[in-house]
């Protein structure tokens, strides 16, 4: 959404990201879920929603590639294009490698733990909740499979930092802000992880329709040998 808005606000015809299916986590819905419109809509069924929200529940596709301000902002309706492109879809993906070069070329350096956006600094805690819910299926466990699946790392060298490096943990100092934001107790959040993938309720059912492409569309990348 961030991204969005600055797209609008300056007209930016054509946006890149950096998501990388092929080297980053590999998440089911069961493990995380996107947020694509119909679920936020089934979330707050019945919960009334501010400007902010709304915001958040237009259709997309159509709508999207148009630009939402045709559709929501009446005194400044206009056309508006803007093109997304993933470039970790088109070009090698290497982590190493994007870290060095902006590192020695471009003098980028890590910002400071204080500096970091809300979402950086409680990312622990994600790790944590997903390590509770999934044991046998930790973070780092996944991210490394990922990556040997991208040719980027041997299954020793992955076999041997699993045994020798530790599987992150999440400081108290960060659990203890993230829980007095929520205003919940450590034995209420650990209730809520253990008591399962909940959020699948509101999970959008696919159309038979739907799900018939998807086969479809597999089974001929699968033919044509197209690796997406």
């Amino acid at each position: 959404m961030a991204s969005e808005l600055v797209a609008d606000m300056y007209d930016v015809p054509l946006v890149f990201g950096g998501s990388s299916a092929r080297t980053e986590l590999p998440l089911t819905r069961e493990m995380f879920q996107t947020g694509p419109v119909a679920y936020i809509q089934n979330v707050l069924k019945g919960e009334p929603a501010g400007p902010a929200c709304r915001r958040l529940m237009y259709q997309g596709s159509l709508k999207r590639r148009i630009g939402y301000r045709w559709f929501w902002w009446g005194a400044q309706k206009r056309l508006r294009l803007c093109a997304w492109i993933n470039l970790p879809d088109y070009v090698e993906w290497d982590y190493e490698t994007i870290y060095r070069v902006i590192r020695e070329e471009l003098g980028w350096q890590a910002p400071e733990h204080a500096t970091e956006h809300t979402d950086c600094g409680i990312h622990p805690v994600t790790t944590y909740l997903h390590n509770r819910r999934f044991p046998g299926l930790e973070v780092r466990r996944l991210t490394m499979a990922r990556l040997i699946q991208a040719g980027q790392l041997e299954r020793g060298e992955a076999l041997r930092r699993l045994r020798e490096e530790p599987e992150e943990e999440c400081p108290e100092d960060v659990m203890t802000m993230f829980l007095e934001n929520l205003g919940m107790t450590r034995e209420e959040f650990d209730r809520c992880i253990d008591a399962g993938p909940r959020h699948m309720q509101f999970a959008p059912k696919p159309s038979k329709a739907w799900e018939f492409a998807r086969k479809v569309k597999r089974s001929v990348y699968a033919a044509l040998g197209v690796r997406k």
